[in-house]
């Protein structure tokens, strides 16, 4: 063999092996943003949750005289905005994107370390407040009391668990039911410019969640401004509300959930001739640049 057949050979080699190097590094680097954007869905999803029902129980306090509470509710949502401020510091897509080698197991640190002490801070207050209001016997209350607590308790076990999830090596982590599920929307969906939808009162709308709490919040607070609301656990569930009745004015539609997530619903909203005319907004707490407003492409209205 020639010197020159020889050298061809090798760089050819050299070329094959560091084209499989970068692919390596792109998808490292892949599966970890959207192992993060999971885990920020993750830790909002409560966070939400914690602000929405401590705002609903503010009103609930201001209009039925319940100024001894107002305190202590204020507390929680104080922590709550807080833990919302925390995570989208420590998780910030652009930041960590300027990292040139991100270390998993440090921000798991990082979020443990930062979100412990306002998670507990609502826990105690909400405790707190709901003996106080089985005292008063304010069932109502107390039951959107004890969703605060349990989304804090939620939240509690994820932080806890999270330096075990950040210690997952690269094959378990690229694999993960958790990562795929995200790459899977990731992959799905292309960026786009926001829309505009305007909503008049009184409609009738549909709210497609997988998460209960979430359900519920929206329904109170949707309710208070003299929406119509029906509720449904995932995609297929929302498919059979709505060909069994299509009246609605819009769909409020939730992005990863179970059984058949938000985007397979909405395709099938916008292929079925009997449904295609109503209006979809997407909902979550993945905040991924490649989602926001994505799904307008298939004919959402807003994200």
């Amino acid at each position: 063999m020639s010197n020159t057949a020889s050298g061809d050979k090798s760089n050819k080699v050299v070329g094959r092996s560091r084209r499989e190097s970068e692919e390596r590094i792109l998808e490292d680097a892949r599966t970890k943003r959207a192992y993060l954007a999971h885990m920020r869905h993750e830790l909002r999803t409560p966070i939400n949750a914690i602000i929405g029902y401590s705002e609903l129980l503010l009103e609930d306090a201001d209009d039925c005289g319940y100024q001894d509470f107002v305190g202590d509710l204020h507390r929680i949502l104080t922590s709550g905005r807080q833990l919302l401020e925390q995570v989208s510091a420590l998780l910030d897509p652009a930041a960590i994107e300027k990292q040139e080698h991100l270390d998993l197991e440090q921000v798991g640190a990082d979020i443990r370390v930062a979100l412990r002490t306002p998670v507990t801070t609502v826990i105690g207050y909400a405790e707190m407040l709901m003996e106080d209001g089985e005292e008063r016997g304010l069932e109502d209350f107390v039951a959107d009391l004890g969703k605060i607590h349990t989304s804090a308790q939620n939240m509690l076990e994820y932080i806890s668990d999270i330096i075990g999830l950040t210690r997952l090596d690269r094959s378990e982590l690229r694999h993960s039911r958790e990562t795929q599920k995200v790459v899977q929307v990731m992959d799905a969906i292309k960026p786009l410019d926001t829309a505009e939808f305007t909503m008049v009162a009184g409609g009738r709308i549909l709210v497609v969640d997988d998460n209960a709490t979430n359900r519920q919040l929206l329904r109170r607070r949707l309710s208070r401004e003299g929406h119509k609301i029906t509720e449904a656990e995932n995609g297929r569930v929302a498919l059979e509300t709505l060909r069994a009745n299509p009246d609605f004015d819009v769909v409020l539609l939730d992005i990863m959930m179970p059984d058949m997530d938000g985007y397979d619903a909405l395709l099938q909203i916008k292929a079925d001739a009997g449904l295609r005319h109503l209006p979809v907004i997407m909902l979550s707490s993945l905040d991924e640049l490649d989602a926001v407003a994505s799904c307008i492409e298939m004919g959402a209205e807003e994200y």
